[in-house]
């Protein structure tokens, strides 16, 4: 049984459906005009609290002061721990030297 829903879409008809299951995150990326569908799926080694997704990203928050940016297709990994949050507050241009590499 799903526990979350998140949704994106863009101009070019494309959508990107996630559902979340204890520790897994499934993706459904649907295009309307041809009426295609893709599965991909991602299974985490801790339960994580919440997710979202961008048109690029993943993101998951943990209850332990985490955060994990990932690709969609699960390959690219950025880890954003406490002490890398204090680390962006005093160098806040790291943050988006960040974004710009995924």
């Amino acid at each position: 049984m799903a526990q979350s829903l998140c949704v994106t879409h863009n101009t070019i008809g494309q959508f990107i459906i996630g559902l979340s299951e204890n520790d897994t995150i499934y993706l459904y990326e649907l295009w309307v005009e041809t009426n295609q569908t893709t599965l991909l799926f991602q299974k985490f080694e801790q339960q994580f609290a919440e997710f979202l997704i961008t048109f690029n990203n993943v993101i998951t928050f943990y209850t332990l002061n985490e955060i994990q940016i990932m690709t969609l297709n699960f390959a690219d990994l950025i880890i954003i721990n406490q002490t890398s949050i204090r680390y962006f507050q005093q160098n806040p241009f790291q943050y988006l030297l960040l974004f710009k590499q995924l």
